[in-house]
């Protein structure tokens, strides 16, 4: 049974605490949502501004941008989900955003630092987010270029733990969650959900019961989702994450990233020879490491009934891993498979991967 997200804490821990470098700021969320609708909010940005959001992104969060009044326009990002920035310049001039939002897809970078630094500097007066859910994001790395530009993760989607830390640059306007208190339904309601999923997902591994992983993602965790970003107003996070953030062991992980990729590289490469519907995504040296998932792309050319039963026929060998965000703009011919990576994976569940993506 291979499971897609990290069950234990523990492999994560080090005694040795990681700190804040002094050149950054950064606060605690329940979701990169609720620090979004923060800082939309400290910025003034104005109803019915235009967000430019990538067109491979989650369309959750696209809704819930449109319900807070906002509205979002797709970019363009190509088959290895990196920004032309000839592309995004022109919906700059054409749509005149108040915001630009750059994810880092699976971790890799979609667009290079040196330009992201362009971008910043040519475009003082928008906000410029970088979307780093899909990142285990080491404070050290974080480079920030200006007053206007952020950087939010999700530390749900890349470790056991809940919540989203905002960095902005030492100096600039803090970004502090809110404390409505007529709010308290949506903030007991994402906790209770999420501690539930961990709970099942802890309880299944434990047991080996693919049934019962299958149902506290696709039930669970889903009506989680459903519920973050709900709120008016964005809300801090558990006060307990921080203090066990600052204890993470980011090279461990990082090693056994780079490790993992490097092996699913080398065994893949049979699959994309033997059948040109499934493609390599480009994966920089530097970027092994930082990497959510492994992701392998699938040319569909608009027949989603394929990801469907690839998805089933992996399910049904005890592989649970999906194809993510099939409803966006980008996946319109094409798909994504999202891999496991973490400690929870062995090498010889790699092996067992490469061998039945060479036969679904």
């Amino acid at each position: 049974m291979i499971n897609y997200y990290q069950p234990f804490l523990l492999p994560f821990l080090t005694f040795t605490p990681n700190m804040l470098p002094s050149d950054l700021q950064r606060a605690y969320f329940l979701s990169f949502e609720d620090a979004l609708w923060v800082l939309l909010k400290n910025k003034n940005i104005p109803e019915h501004a235009v967000i430019l959001v990538p067109d491979f992104y989650c369309m959750d969060v696209i809704i819930n941008i449109r319900n807070h009044g906002f509205r979002p326009v797709h970019y363009p990002v190509d088959d290895n989900f990196r920004v032309n920035i000839s592309a995004l310049n022109k919906h700059i001039q054409t749509h005149t955003p108040a915001v630009i939002i750059l994810f880092h897809a699976c971790g890799l970078p979609c667009i290079d630092t040196s330009n992201i630094k362009k971008l910043v500097h040519s475009n003082p007066n928008t906000i410029v987010i970088e979307d780093a859910v899909h990142r285990l994001v080491e404070p050290d790395k974080v480079k920030l270029f200006g007053d206007n530009h952020h950087l939010i993760d999700s530390l749900r989607k890349v470790s056991p733990v809940p919540g989203s830390y905002i960095y902005w640059k030492a100096g600039s306007a803090a970004v502090a969650p809110g404390n409505k208190k007529s709010e308290w339904i949506y903030r007991f309601s994402v906790h209770a959900w999420y501690l539930f999923f961990r709970a099942l997902l802890v309880t299944a591994t434990l047991a080996r019961d693919p049934r019962l992983i299958l149902y506290a993602h696709e039930k669970t965790l889903k009506i989680h989702d459903d519920i973050v970003g709900d709120s008016n107003s964005g809300h801090a996070g558990n006060p307990l994450i921080p203090h066990i953030h600052k204890h993470f062991h980011f090279t461990k992980v990082q090693q056994r990233k780079h490790h993992q990729v490097a092996l699913y590289e080398q065994l893949l490469s049979g699959v994309y020879s033997k059948n040109s519907l499934w493609y390599s995504i480009a994966i920089p040296e530097a970027a092994k490491q930082e990497l959510h998932v492994y992701p392998v792309g699938f040319r569909h050319h608009g027949d989603t009934e394929k990801l469907k039963n690839i998805e089933k026929e992996l399910h049904d060998k005890n592989i649970l891993v999906w194809f993510k965000f099939p409803d966006a703009p980008w996946s319109n011919k094409r798909g994504v498979l999202f891999l496991p990576l973490g400690f929870h994976i062995r090498d010889k569940d790699i092996r067992y991967i490469a061998r039945t993506l060479n036969i679904v």
